[in-house]
Order: C-alpha cells, then sequence, then structure tokens
C-alpha cells in the first residue's frame, strides 16, 4: 500500500514535470520491483481514469509531449570548456523511466478501449465520480462500478452505455430525438430523456425512476417489457425470472448516495452490510447469528469508511471490529 502511494505521488509530479533528481532515482528503484511495476500500471490507470471528463484525444496528445519532452531533456548534450559531453547515468534512467512510462501509457489506453469503439468509464470502493458523456448527458457513478459508452452512437443514431454497478442518470435530448439505452445483464433501460436510477449488483437489477418516462426490456426466458411511470421502482433478477414492482413513497432516499446520505429503509442488518460491501469492498462476518435479521430503518453520511463504520456503529448499537481482513458485527 506504502509503494502504491509513493508510485502514484512520482507519477503525477513526473507528469507535471516537477519531479526532482532525487525523486527519479525513486521511482526508477520502485518500477524495477515486479510487484511496483503492477501497483504502478494500477495506479497510472487510476489516475486516468479519474480524469477521462477531459476529451482524451487532447489527453493522449498532450501526455504523449510531455513524455517526448522528457526524453529530449535526458538525450541533450552540455558544452563544457569546448568539449562535447553526453549526459548519461540519471539521464539513462530518465529515458527508461519515459520509455517504460510510455509502454504503460499505451497498454492502458488499449485496455480502456481508447483505440476501439468504446470509452470505459471506472470508480473503485469508496469512490464516487459524475461525468459527462459525448452527448451531454450527466452520469454520477457510485462506489465500485463501471460503464461502457459506445462511440459509435452517431452512425448507429442510438446512445448505448454498460452498466456494471450503480448510477443516476440525466439523460439529454438530441436533436434528432436519438433513443439513449443503459444496458445490464438482467435488462435494458430505454429513453428519450429523463433522470433515474439504475443499481445492477449481485445478479439483480434495480431502477427507479424520478421523472420522464422509460421502458424496460426484460432479458429471459420470458422476456417482456414494462413502461414506467415517475417515482415507480423495479427490481428484476435475470437468473431468478423474479419481477418486484413498487411505488416508491419517499423517493429522495432511493439515490440518496448521490446527495452524501445512505439510507436505509426498513432492511436487515444483513441487507444494510451486503450494500456496504459492494460500495467499500469490505466483507463482514457475524457473532450472533440473530443480528443479520434485524430491521432497522436509519441514515448515515456517506463518506470514507472508517467514518461511516463509527457511523453504523452508534445508529445500529452494534460492534464492527476487523480480525483477519474481516469486519466482526457483535452486540456492544
Amino acid at each position: 500500500m506504502k509503494d502504491s502511494y509513493k508510485i502514484k505521488i512520482l507519477y503525477t509530479r513526473l507528469k507535471k514535470n516537477q519531479i526532482t533528481e532525487s525523486e527519479l532515482d525513486e521511482f526508477f528503484l520502485l518500477l524495477e520491483n515486479e510487484e511496483s511495476r503492477r501497483l504502478s500500471e494500477l495506479e497510472m490507470k487510476k489516475l486516468w481514469d479519474r480524469n477521462l471528463r477531459v476529451p482524451l484525444d487532447d489527453k493522449i496528445r498532450n501526455h504523449i509531449l510531455e513524455l517526448k519532452d522528457h526524453a529530449g531533456k535526458g538525450t541533450e548534450s552540455e558544452q563544457k570548456n569546448g568539449h562535447v559531453i553526453t549526459l548519461q547515468g540519471r539521464n539513462i534512467r530518465k529515458i527508461g523511466i519515459v520509455a517504460m512510462g510510455f509502454i504503460i501509457l499505451v497498454s492502458i489506453l488499449f485496455a480502456s478501449g481508447v483505440f476501439g469503439d468504446k470509452i470505459e468509464y471506472h470508480t473503485g470502493f469508496g469512490e464516487r465520480e459524475k461525468i459527462t458523456l459525448p452527448d451531454g448527458s450527466v452520469v454520477e457513478l457510485n462506489a465500485n462500478t463501471s460503464l461502457v459508452w459506445d462511440k459509435r452512437w452517431k452512425n448507429k443514431n442510438i446512445r448505448q452505455v454498460t452498466l456494471d454497478g450503480e448510477a443516476f442518470f440525466e439523460v439529454s435530448h438530441t436533436i434528432d430525438h436519438a433513443k439513449f439505452i443503459v444496458r445490464t445483464h438482467d435488462l435494458n433501460v430505454e429513453v428519450l430523456g429523463t433522470s433515474f436510477n439504475v443499481s445492477n449488483r449481485r445478479e439483480t437489477t434495480e431502477v427507479f425512476l424520478e421523472e420522464g418516462s422509460v421502458r424496460l426490456d426484460l432479458i429471459g426466458n420470458k422476456s417482456q417489457e414494462v413502461l414506467m411511470t415517475p417515482g415507480q421502482k423495479i427490481t428484476y433478477s435475470r437468473d431468478k425470472e423474479l419481477v418486484l414492482e413498487d411505488e416508491e413513497l419517499y423517493p429522495e432516499t432511493t439515490a440518496s448516495w448521490k446527495n452524501n446520505v445512505l439510507y436505509f429503509n426498513n432492511k436487515s442488518v444483513a441487507e444494510i452490510l451486503r450494500e456496504v460491501s459492494d460500495i467499500y469492498g469490505v466483507q463482514f462476518e457475524y457473532s450472533d447469528q440473530e443480528i443479520r435479521e434485524r430491521k432497522l430503518n436509519f441514515w448515515v453520511p456517506y463518506a470514507d469508511w472508517e467514518t461511516t463504520k463509527e457511523a453504523f456503529e452508534l445508529t445500529m448499537k452494534l460492534k464492527i471490529q476487523e480480525k483477519d481482513g474481516v469486519y466482526v458485527v457483535g452486540r456492544k
């Protein structure tokens, strides 16, 4: 974890041309370690993923120019006492770092689909991100979520995204009234312009319509279409072929995560902590199985895990302690 954080800081300084000679040496030594090289690829990819709102063509062009600039500085010569002295040693290392950075950059771009027909957006555990899609639609990604945008939408006259996780959509109208489709494992959501929340986790998709209208195309052996109205919530599992329809009495709580609040309405402790696990990437065990079925109705601030954990303990009147990488839930 320490190496991962250091690599992220040093790579950021390298990109900004602010890295010192000693820091460059440290970065080089870190990349000599195989595990650190793997961490560097992950950290560099995170930095790119978080900045996909900037036009990608410009980012690629600017980043490659930065790398060339570093390489140029590493191969220039100095004129001293009438003799040409080729800079070696540290600058050879610079060239090595730049070359490695360029290789990692290209691999990241290929993995992200930059040179293909798709654009990918990602959030890690405990992270959220608001993005603007190429058509002007605004999407807020909850933690542990990936969204893939089809770049061929103008040619197809259909705007398509594939969602794994949870996101809130504010879909914009286009002049040609192009459809907007959200695809999950369980169903497709088709809209023309509206606001809605889609949660696709644990082989189940939940759609809540805030305003406008959407049509769901349920995937499975008994495929069917469902036309939703504002305030309605549909939950569907393709594998279980189970459809649940519900009129949300408190619509402001369904996508409360985008307002920095986690709200739970009449849910068991087990259901609540399953959602928490999806968001923060933590695992739970119970010292008393009766705790799992306890029904609760409360809200906590959506913050970093330690802050949220303390709020859960206080609100649920339970003790949550870490043991060997797993959080054990018990009575106080």
